[in-house]
């Protein structure tokens, strides 16, 4: 039986309606960008057993709410209790609108999609850096940047449930409803015959013995590609946060200053990652990221220890080079991670995945104070050389992970233990360079044995 994927390719891998809906989830991008980096200033994943649609709108709403009562936190137990709330839900946010962006678009646009959105974070970064340096005090910094997380209230009424994961969950009325209106809204027509399932494929698959997460681990290509990934997630979250943490530490310019440039360096990254990740595809362009920053922090201990204090530049310089080849490895990792996992665990692999990302945001704050405890210019460079080997080894691990590009998502835990590094799992063929025209094989039943 067929998947989501030979729907797409005659729905149109990325038409107006997947570019309408995907631009909608894109916005919830600028409050988590908000959300992730204010601990500048201020000093997981729900479960989508019920739905990615359901875990997003609830992941909305309690970030809306903890951010309100953040602001009232007469106490430091409960601006901690808060801050483990508005945590927890804008990592939900951020991971459940990737998840349907990128379960909505075909193999070709899987980059795009996986990176446009990251634009809407840094541009809530940058937003966030903007009003900070204006407003000093953080009860009022919380409350004007907590209050338009509302408008994303809305969504419970536009955003549609992901058709893949209804396909999955066999909720096919209503994945094929989803259907007709997105290839009504993309002016093409959809073959009955696309729709069509098998009584008997139902029938196997429901019997099957439910999927959970730790199918992932119980296989030892599985395993090892999980534990990659998620080194991966941790280590590229520690270099990020820790960058970002640290530009009050470098030697030269203001807090302010210095995390604006860290916020501006991330444009560049993620454009070089819509350039290149078609390109080369995401294990080189993974692994190059992640060498390259380590390596450029790992200079940057050359210049604290051996440049003079005036020309402190060069060290803001090699950190901001880090700081810009780390967010692109934050951008890759996402996209990459999205395609090895496959559909009936994406959800929570992912969301386990951005658990590890929080683990190494937790730790980068004691790196940096590790520092601290050391006396002279050893104590600021001691955290940009842990954050590049560390990021050095990630990205020579992430060698050993098959290539993804152009390759239909794997649908299945079997699927993905078949992904290999030597075999193409890719059904894709002749595909539209639009993804609005369908390829030469359509007239083939797509969604019956």
């Amino acid at each position: 039986m067929a998947n989501f994927d030979d729907i797409l390719r005659h729905l149109g891998e990325f038409g107006r309606y997947q570019k309408w809906v995907y631009f909608l989830l894109c916005l919830p991008a600028i409050p988590h960008g908000v959300r992730m980096m204010i601990n500048v200033y201020l000093l997981n994943v729900p479960d989508h057993r019920f739905g990615r649609r359901k875990a997003l709108f609830l992941s909305i709403a309690i970030l809306f709410a903890g951010g309100l009562a953040l602001n009232w936190a007469n106490s430091y137990a409960l601006f901690v209790v808060f801050r483990f709330i508005n945590g927890a839900s804008t990592a939900g946010m951020y991971t459940i609108c990737f998840v349907i962006g990128m379960e909505f678009v075909g193999p070709s646009k899987r980059a795009l999609a996986g990176i446009i959105i990251l634009f809407f974070f840094t541009s809530g970064y940058a937003l966030l850096t903007g009003v900070a340096f204006f407003i000093r005090d953080w009860h009022t910094l919380e409350l004007v940047m907590a209050t338009p997380v509302a408008v994303f209230l809305i969504y419970w009424w536009i955003i549609p449930e992901s058709p893949r994961w209804l396909l999955n969950v066999f909720r096919l009325e209503e994945a094929e409803m989803i259907i007709r209106h997105a290839a009504r809204v993309n002016k093409v027509t959809i073959p009955d015959s696309a729709l069509q399932f098998e009584k008997e494929d139902m029938d196997a698959k429901l019997k099957m013995p439910k999927t959970n997460i730790l199918q992932l681990f119980t296989h030892r290509t599985l395993f090892f590609r999980t534990v990659v990934l998620f080194y991966s997630w941790m280590t590229v979250s520690l270099a990020y946060f820790g960058l970002s943490s640290n530009t009050d530490n470098l030697g030269a310019g203001s807090l302010h200053l210095n995390s604006m440039l860290a916020c501006l360096v991330e444009y560049p990254a993620n454009l070089l990652c819509l350039l290149l990740m078609n390109r080369i595809g995401r294990k080189a362009l993974l692994c190059a990221f992640m060498t390259l920053g380590g390596a450029a922090c790992i200079l940057s201990v050359i210049t604290i220890l051996y440049v003079d204090d005036a020309n402190q530049w060069s060290t803001v310089t090699l950190s901001m080079i880090g700081k810009m080849c780390v967010a692109g490895g934050f951008g890759v990792v996402f996209v990459y991670s999205t395609e090895i996992f496959p559909t009936v665990v994406r959800s929570s692999a992912l969301g386990l995945s951005s658990s590890f990302a929080r683990i190494g945001g937790m730790l980068a704050p004691y790196f940096i104070d590790l520092g601290k405890e050391v006396e002279g210019k050893w104590g600021r460079a001691l955290p940009l050389l842990m954050f590049g080997v560390l990021s050095v080894m990630a990205g020579l691990l992430d060698l050993t992970l098959p290539e993804t590009l152009n390759r239909d998502l794997p649908e299945t835990i079997e699927d993905a233990r078949n992904f290999s590094r030597k075999s193409p799992y890719s059904r894709l063929k002749n595909a539209d360079p639009e993804g609005t025209e369908a390829s030469p094989s359509v007239n083939q039943p797509l969604l019956s044995s």
